[in-house]
């Protein structure tokens, strides 16, 4: 018997009325269910399809099954659509569920889909419709919030401003967090990119970004690089904050202070590449953007902050006048002392004005103390001012250990012209006070300390002394305060007035290097000649320790390097004396005036012998002399009385008084008296 039936009883027999009863109400029961659907259908009718296992119910045009749930028991539902759901609501019939495509699952309000779940991906708002998302929380009904009219996201906030906008009170932080526990040197540790897809350029691709990397092996430190992009290259760093808090511009390494800019060189008179500050006052003189430093002042309870100095560039210049004349601009240097005081400034000509707003010169100095221009040296080197002119190097001021020289160029390099010492000698040329003769220099030295002055010349005069007026005296000789002698001029007639001449000596075998060994010789003692003439030199000398410590070692040599080479002097005339041990010796040579104490580095032990003028003889206690005595050699070294009146080859010296000037340890005396030419 078959499941379906038309649901109509034909009039027969009533066995087979019964019979097609029974056919109707089996096919009641199993729900119509066949392998294929019911010949005569009718809306709302049930049929049990046993081909696709399910239950369907004929719709109310009677034209199409809807199908209801599997005969298993399993519930299943039409596709429906979003203004048709599946699922839908007695009273809202386009809200509810429904499915797009195979493993999809949607669900729609007011007929627009809302929501679209999938075996790869869940959407909201697939349809693109003005419908915003919103998360709460269980303090914040706007935890996360889809603005879609807007196409913007808000954290903790219904009315987000950006694509991205997040609001907290202390709590607006965005956090990259790395989670390796190992990180290593230069490792990222999170990264902020920006991404353009436009191809110019360098192309479509991250253009830049900030990004924080692992400082060493261990993570114990880290730095922040900034990436940007040029026209040819994208994501290149640019600047760099290191774990130490200073800032690299284009440096990524080696940043050794608080800012640290690395530019390739530029052109003369480049303004692009370092540090800009612009003001953007457009008139008016003096604005300007200063570079300022501030520091804190306090008394150990509390502090405030002070402007300390500033460095500042203005305009020079009402207005900037692009045609005929350029904009004009200075640069002011100020510091503080409870005003900010300006204290030098660089005009638009280059002037330098310190202490001054409107220097008239290159370098102009105002200051109401002492001290104007200071330069000090605490390393050795010398200090050198230096000048040229506009073809090469024509001059100079140097200062090395309290000494000041000043140079011009002559031949192509520099010559000293004049030297102040720190023992308050002079020199003009290269004259030496010290060594005038050796160096071979030429010029005029002075030492005021000493009171002492030596003259040097090539091959002409090296002292002229003139008057313009009446005859007087050319030169002065003073001693302890006390006049002692002159040079002077009356008509053609030179004189020299109050001395006497004389000439170097040595004792033979007498150590030439040690004072100590000097013998007692009174002034006055009478000396004779020897055939040996004297001999002046000295070994190579070179720069010692000491001359190091005293600074007296000239730039470019060192300790231990020549300081003068090894010397004789030319001697055609001077002879060696002794004291006169022959009574009325006619060699003598002179009366003992004084040890020579000057140059006694190798010359120490050589002495003057008097030969004619003023000056003492010595004579034994015992010796009677009278004024107008002629004196002759005793043979001990003292004189005595000539017998006779005539001037001879042993006469010595003529008595002029006979008070005594000098009596020695050994009872001698020194008596004034005019020496002859011995």
């Amino acid at each position: 018997m078959s499941p379906t039936h038309d649901m109509i009883i034909d009039n027969s027999t009533g066995a087979n009325v019964r019979a097609d009863i029974n056919n109707a109400l089996a096919a009641l029961v199993s729900n119509s269910s066949s392998s294929s659907e019911p010949a005569t259908k009718y809306a709302y009718m049930w049929w049990a399809d046993t081909t696709t296992g399910i239950l369907k119910i004929r719709n109310s045009a009677n034209n199409a099954w809807i199908e209801l749930f599997q005969l298993d028991g399993t519930l299943t539902l039409e596709d429906g659509s979003a203004s048709t759901p599946a699922l839908a609501f007695r009273d809202d019939l386009d809200t509810g569920i429904f499915s797009g495509g195979a493993n999809q699952l949607e669900v729609s309000t007011g007929g627009t889909e809302r929501l679209m779940l999938s075996n790869t991906s869940t959407v909201f708002n697939q349809s693109g419709a003005d419908t915003d998302f919103r998360i709460e929380s269980d303090s914040n009904t706007h935890a996360f919030f889809l603005d879609a009219g807007n196409n913007r996201i808000g954290i903790s906030t219904s009315s987000p401003d950006t694509l991205l906008h997040l609001v907290g009170a202390d709590t607006a932080i965005i956090r990259l967090e790395n989670s390796d526990n190992s990180l290593v040197a230069d490792q990222l540790i999170g990264s902020l990119e920006f991404e353009k897809t436009d191809p110019s350029g360098a192309g479509a691709g991250v253009v830049g970004g900030v990004r924080m990397y692992s400082g060493d092996s261990i993570g114990s430190s880290t730095y922040l690089a900034f990436s940007t992009s040029s026209s040819s290259t994208n994501n290149v760093e640019a600047c760099r904050i290191d774990s130490s808090g200073n800032l690299g511009i284009a440096k990524s390494s080696d940043i050794h202070e608080k800012l640290n800019i690395l530019d390739a060189s530029q052109a003369a008179n480049s303004r692009s590449g370092g540090l800009l500050l612009q003001c953007s006052a457009t008139s008016g003189a003096d604005v300007g953007v200063p570079i300022a430093w501030r520091g804190h002042i306090g008394n150990g309870t509390e502090a405030q902050t002070y402007g300390l100095a500033a460095i500042c560039g203005r305009k020079e210049n009402t207005t900037y006048d692009f045609g005929a004349s350029a904009a004009k601009g200075y640069l002011q240097f100020c510091t503080t002392d409870n005003s900010g005081a300006e204290r030098m400034r660089i005009t638009s000509a280059g002037l330098v004005g310190v202490g001054t707003s409107s220097p008239a010169a290159s370098i102009d100095l105002v200051r109401g103390g002492n001290e104007c221009l200071r330069m000090e040296n605490s390393t050795g080197v010398r200090l050198r001012m230096m000048f040229h002119d506009f073809q090469d190097r024509d001059g100079e001021i140097e200062m090395h250990t309290g000494d000041f020289k000043f140079s011009l160029e002559s031949g192509g390099s520099l010559s000293q012209v004049f030297r102040v010492d720190h023992d308050s000698s002079f020199h003009f040329g290269n004259q030496d006070v010290q060594d005038p003769a050796n160096n071979n220099s030429v010029g005029i030295s002075g030492r005021g300390s000493l009171g002492f002055m030596s003259l040097c010349r090539d091959s002409d005069i090296p002292l002229v002394v003139g008057i313009t007026g009446s005859d007087t005296q050319l030169i002065r000789f003073i001693a302890q305060g006390t006049i002692e002698g002159n040079i002077s001029v009356s008509g053609s007639t030179v004189s020299y007035n109050g001395g006497h001449l004389s000439r170097w000596s040595q004792i033979k075998g007498l150590s030439t290097t040690d004072k100590s060994a000097r013998p007692t010789i009174y002034q006055g003692t009478v000396m004779s000649n020897l055939d040996d003439l004297c001999v002046w030199s000295y070994p190579d000398q070179f720069y010692t320790e000491q001359d190091k410590t005293d600074e007296n070692i000239p730039e470019g040599k060192n300790v231990g390097d020549l300081k003068k080479a090894a010397h004789t002097e030319e001697n055609q005339q001077l002879n060696m004396t002794k004291i006169s041990d022959t009574e009325g010796d006619k060699d003598v040579a002179g009366v003992f005036w004084t040890w020579d104490n000057t140059n006694d580095d190798y010359y120490t032990n050589d002495f003057y012998i008097a030969m004619t003028g003023d000056m003492v003889i010595r004579v034994a206690g015992s010796t009677t002399v009278a004024r107008g005595d002629l004196m002759i050699s005793a043979g001990d070294g003292t004189a005595k009385p000539q017998a006779d009146d005539i001037i001879r080859s042993s006469t010595i010296a003529k008595i002029i008084s006979t008070n005594a000037t000098a009596t020695y340890a050994d009872g001698s005396k020194a008596y004034p008296c005019v020496l002859m030419a011995c």
